[in-house]
This record gives C-alpha cells, sequence and structure tokens, in this order.
C-alpha cells in the first residue's frame, strides 16, 4: 500500500501578467534608431539649405560694405595709443609705500 501525500507540482511558466521587456526594448531601440536617422536627414538638409543661401556674388559684396573712414580709424589708434601710454606710465610708476607705525 502506497501512502500518496500532496505534492506541489512546480510550474515555470510565465504569468501573463507581467510584462515582456523584450519587445518594450525592441521598440524602445527602434525608435531611437528612427529619431537618429532622421536627425541626420534633417541636419543634412539645413546643411545645403545655408550652403546655397551664402552663396558669395562679388557685385553685391562690393555695394554693401561701406569703405573705411580714414579720420574714424586716425581717431580710434590715437585712442588705443594714449592708452598704452598710460598703462605704461602706470606700470613704470612706482607707488610710495607708507609706513603707518611712524
Amino acid at each position: 500500500m502506497e501512502i500518496k501525500f500532496f505534492k506541489k507540482e512546480n510550474k515555470f511558466k510565465r504569468d501573463k501578467q507581467s510584462l515582456n521587456t523584450r519587445k518594450h526594448w525592441n521598440i524602445i531601440i527602434r525608435v531611437l534608431a528612427v529619431l537618429i536617422l532622421g536627425s541626420f536627414v534633417f541636419g543634412y538638409y539645413i546643411f545645403t539649405q545655408e550652403g546655397q543661401d551664402f552663396s558669395v556674388d562679388t557685385a553685391s559684396v562690393a555695394s554693401t560694405h561701406h569703405k573705411i573712414n580714414k579720420d574714424k580709424l586716425q581717431k580710434i589708434l590715437d585712442l588705443f595709443s594714449e592708452r598704452e601710454k598710460k598703462s605704461l606710465d602706470i606700470l613704470n610708476n612706482t607707488t610710495v609705500i607708507v609706513d603707518p607705525s611712524k
């Protein structure tokens, strides 16, 4: 005579309520790949558009740029030379240190 005790059966099946992470990771990777590819295409499109907008025409450059006024340029150069002289005077003059104990 055999005594049969209650034995719990081990079931190694996935619960249907658990998330399928492999599926979600595949979706995330595909979305990121599409976004990266789209950013490259968008960047190339913007690069080509900007390249066309900045084509240089010598006639238009000559007409839009003004001639340099020599008097204004000389005033600016004089201003910088005066500043240089003041800076050299400050560097060359030694400051007198007063001894407060006397």
